[in-house]
């Protein structure tokens, strides 16, 4: 955070002078028709100059567009939403350019403000001013929206007069309603439908005047729209959420404050995520209510009253029709989305498809659960069902061309049955109808707002966080190949300017630092969203400049409002729970934002004790039937250890919205309590739910793994093979330790080939099973493993140049395996790989070598970094001296065996059991070498490499591996 939160002051300060024409000219002039606004801002952040938050610059720039076109009766360009000025000799623009950054001051931060007029590539400074404030509280959004608002009609009026640029405009319709078609397409929660009903309403307004209820239609169009495009890679929902907030505030002005005025700022500011504004002004809107003279109460009232208190089922009983129900479906999704209970989430935004099966939104806010049933369902028809939604809602829009409503009825339908020539055509179509909506606008023949061009973007925008939902499934949950699905959907997305992020879920890896060069040169820094965090991290994790500077940038960017805010816990900004200088503050802010829907009292229990602490006495009894506040407590009695509260609390979670994370945490609060009947009883219990994805199989991988653990196989094995049926890579490794330890050959191996030749990080597994346990087509495993390692080129991570110089060494390619382990230990400075090396070098006769790594571990001083560094240092030492001072019997091997007992569980002492043995080897001490390479043989750490590389060499030496002793070792988690 840079500053404390503290009430907002706003300090408006003129730092030029008007022109003087801004205050001589009233009259209008016919010298303009229209202009655009572009926006520039700080490339860095710093105290004392940063970018804003979105809002504090689309508040401001969206009021002067607002000027321009309802106060001057211009046309306005818009460069947030990608509006291209026309190429047209017929229509004059005018084009203007705010620069907008943040400074730290002592009392909060000046958001500062500069208003040029462009000309070629000069510009002419018009006005400057300040704005007071603190960027991390909701109020900045409040008060600036209410100054933005008054300089729309005042200031940026008078200013555009004096340059010349007004043209007459209606005067206000006090009795002129929003049609009909275009007052039901707001409530159908499909971006098309809404931005299609928002020119109709404009057009209306344009040609007959502004009326109280065309004002609450552009509210209430514009608050959806913002909504609904949140899950864009663009900043387009900015501008909307501006354009409601403002509006809204244009109703309270011109209304005095009304009821009518109050409900219509409520809703803006409840869409926009300012919960607790929403709910002060449905407050007041009630109190100013008057029956004889008001016009009829919006219809949405009793919900949005419900939602800001918080009182979600009572919001799900108000609603008796359809427009009711989809908006209280729509506001349940909204307060519950962002929680962890995916449950939850599955089932209203299911009940919202049902009501709005193009709910493009609710359909994006499945696949965010990353659970596998619903994604699966949403990005394999995503395609079909936008292409249904085009030719339905398309026409229906406000001034489409005849002639594209036309082409859209004359296309058929994509018949995916008809193969990829079908979705070929089709992608081909969808191409050349944006491109021609564009070209509605570029050419000048589209003059309502929002554009055809605005339109275009949103489907583009659309499809391309369609295809990257399905690619996310592919590649990091299923794990399979992507490129089918990559060389048929990459024309749709390539004039997205992310197109270059989708080939980063490409199956071929050696083009990854390719793809990256190509997004950063698509980034633009002044319009990174919170969605843009996936691939800033990215960039900075691989020390990409200006990778850091751009994720500071998308961090400032953020609002305090609910959406921003949860984007920011999901990447960390508060820092750790109940800390004080980084997750209280932000904690404050969130609070200050909302407090009463349950989500938001759930993430200060989860996160914020000493102020969950104030409301505990009657949390429950306020909250007690809703999942999410209760799933919060249990965790948070969990934490504090209070298995009784966090008991109570879990149940009260069962019984509102059972699912397998509710049951799971029952499970372990039994298994605390060292009640392990009640514990597998629980589980047990849980099987019987429906599964989106995978919880039913990783229950019964715990329940296998419990059994398994208690050496209790036959008990384990119809769990693990229950769970294997999912072909996750974990289950099967599970299924195949089973029946390898029952003895089960063919069927253990069954599940690692499959694990395998499914998952690119599990290709070698294969033929390490087959070496460790001398079972299986050792050859077909060993294809599978080189297949995979060729595949990868020449840039890899150390671990991978790692395993393959284990690969060698089960091959008995020690001359590959030393030039491998030898640039493995250049990238990873790790000993171990080090002493690999030295002791193949030892066993090829390569003195010189041997002792140049051996002299590397030992050389690290007298300050070992870590653990493992001083360990391997030590047990180095002792075999050297063996080296200086034959023979080999002079080892201390107390010392040795004290080195080995210090090993971490990281580092097993199997790892060491097995260098020393091969060291004893090379030195022809058979009997010695046997005994430490047998206990390297016996770990029940299986998953380590020299456990089983020790196993190999003593089959190869023909000398059985013995059960292994009680060890205090930990059972493999792996």
């Amino acid at each position: 955070m840079r500053a404390r939160l503290c009430d907002w002051l706003v300090v408006l300060t003129l730092a030029t002078a008007l022109p003087a024409a801004v205050v001589a000219a009233d009259k209008p002039s016919t010298a303009g028709e229209a202009v655009s606004l572009a926006y520039r801002e700080p490339k860095n952040v710093s105290d004392a100059e940063s970018p804003p938050p979105f809002l504090a610059r689309e508040l401001m720039r969206q009021a002067f567009l607002i000027a321009a076109r309802d106060e001057c009766g211009l046309r306005t360009f818009d460069a947030t939403l990608q509006e291209e000025i026309p190429d047209s000799a017929s229509l004059h623009v005018d084009p203007f350019d705010l620069y907008c950054s943040v400074a730290r001051v002592k009392k909060g931060f000046d958001v500062h403000y500069t208003l040029s007029r462009l000309n070629g590539k000069a510009s002419e400074k018009l006005e400057e001013w300040t704005f007071l404030t603190d960027v991390y509280s909701p109020k900045m959004v409040i008060d600036l929206a209410e100054s933005a608002e008054r300089m729309s009609r005042e200031k940026f009026k008078g200013l555009l007069k004096g340059q010349g640029l007004a043209k007459s405009v209606p005067v206000t319709n006090k009795s002129l309603g929003v049609p009909s078609e275009a007052k039901d397409r707001l409530w159908e929660w499909n971006e098309i439908a809404v931005l299609g009903a928002l020119r109709r309403i404009h057009a209306e307004i344009r040609a007959k005047g502004e009326s109280p209820e065309l004002l609450g239609g552009l509210v209430v169009g514009y608050a959806n729209l913002g909504s609904l495009t949140a899950s864009y890679f663009s900043p387009a929902q900015k501008v909307f959420s501006a354009r409601a907030l403002l509006y809204a505030e244009r109703m309270v002005h011109e209304r005095d404050q009304s009821d009518w005025a109050l409900w219509h700022r409520a809703y803006a500011r409840a869409l926009a995520g300012l919960h607790n504004a929403a709910r002060l002004d449905v407050q007041a809107a009630r109190k100013a209510r008057d029956k004889k003279t008001a016009q009829p109460a919006p219809f949405w009232t009793d919900i949005l009253e419900a939602f800001c208190d918080g009182h979600l089922p009572q919001m799900m009983e108000k609603a008796k029709n359809q427009q009711e129900k989809r908006l209280a479906r729509y506001l349940n999704m909204q307060a519950v989305m962002y929680s962890d209970l995916h449950a939850v989430t599955i089932k209203i935004c299911q009940e919202l498809l049902q009501d709005c099966p193009d709910c493009l939104r609710a359909a994006d806010a499945l696949c965010s659960t990353r659970m596998i049933g619903p994604m699966r369902m949403v990005t394999y028809s995503a395609f079909p069902l936008l292409s249904n939604t085009l030719r339905r809602r398309l026409p229906d829009v406000h001034g489409f061309p005849v002639s594209l409503s036309k082409r859209l009825t004359d296309a058929k339908q994509p018949d995916e049955a008809a193969g990829d020539r079908a979705i070929d055509d089709e992608i081909e179509f969808r191409l050349r109808l944006v491109e021609d909506m564009k070209a509605e606008t570029s050419s000048g023949r589209d003059t309502l707002e929002p554009s055809l061009a605005v339109l275009g973007n949103l489907i583009e925008e659309i499809q391309f966080r369609q295809v990257e939902r399905r690619l996310e499934l592919e590649n990091t949950i299923w794990a399979i190949p992507t490129e089918p699905t990559l060389s048929m959907y990459r024309p749709l997305c390539a004039h997205h300017r992310y197109a270059a992020f989708l080939e980063t879920y490409s199956d071929d890896r050696t083009k990854v630092d390719q793809t990256y060069k190509a997004i950063l040169a698509a980034l633009v820094p002044t319009e990174l969203v919170a969605l843009d965090f996936r691939i800033l991290n990215w960039l900075r994790l691989r020390n990409m400049e200006p990778g850091t500077t751009w994720l500071r940038i998308e961090m400032a960017h953020a609002d305090p409002v609910w959406d921003d805010e949860m984007y920011g816990i999901d990447q960390g900004i508060p820092g750790e729970i109940d800390e004080r200088h980084r997750n209280k503050p932000y904690m404050d802010m969130m609070w200050a934002t909302t407090s009463r829907i349950p989500a938001a009292v759930a993430i200060q229990v989860f996160r914020n004790w000493n102020r969950a602490r104030t409301f505990m006495g009657t949390v429950e009894d306020d909250y007690g039937d809703d999942p999410i506040l209760m799933a919060s407590l249990s965790t948070r009695y969990y934490r504090l250890k209070q298995w009784d509260n966090s008991e109570r609390c879990t149940k009260k979670w069962i019984a509102n919205a059972p699912d397998y994370a509710s049951y799971s945490r029952l499970a372990a609060i039994y298994q605390e309590k060292g009640d392990m009947e009640h514990w597998k009883e629980t589980l047990v219990k849980s099987l019987d739910l429906p599964s989106n994805g995978l919880e039913q199989a990783q229950i019964q991988n715990q329940i296998a793994q419990y059994h398994m653990g208690r050496k209790e196989w036959r008990e384990a094995l119809p769990f693990a093979d229950a769970a294997a049926v999912s072909y996750s890579g974990w289950s099967m490794v599970t299924a195949c330790r089973c029946h390898e330890m029952l003895g089960q050959w063919e069927k253990a191996e069954a599940f690692v080939r499959a694990t395998s030749e499914r998952y690119d990080n599990s290709r070698f597994e294969w033929m390490l099973w087959c070496h460790r346990t001398g079972h299986g087509d050792a050859e077909a495993a060993d294809n599978c493993a080189r297949t995979y390692f060729e595949s990868l080129g020449t840039s890899f991570h150390w671990q991978t140049r790692q395993q393959i110089g284990i690969y060698y060494l089960l091959r008995n390619e020690p001359d590959k395996a030393l030039v491998v382990f030898n640039q493995t230990y250049e990238q990873s400075h790790n000993p171990y790989d080090a002493l690999h090396a030295a002791l193949i070098a030892d066993t090829l006769g390569k003195t010189e070598e041997r002792d140049r790594l051996l002299g590397k571990i030992t050389k690290v001083g007298e300050h070992p970094q870590n653990v493992r560094e001083g360990l391997y240092q030590q047990l180095v030492e002792q075999l050297s001296e063996a080296l200086r001072l034959a023979p080999v019997n002079r080892i201390d091997f107390k010392q040795v065996d004290l080195v080995i007992s210090r090993a971490p569980n990281d580092e097993a002492p199997a790892n060491f059991q097995y260098f020393v043995g091969m060291f004893l080897l090379n030195r022809g001490n058979k009997e010695k070498s046997r005994d430490y390479l047998i206990r390297a043989a016996q770990s029940t750490l299986t998953n380590k490499y020299n456990h089983i590389l020790a196993r190999r060499t003593l089959r190869d030496l023909k000398i059985p591996v013995p059960p292994p002793a009680v060890t205090s070792e930990k059972p493999e988690t792996k």
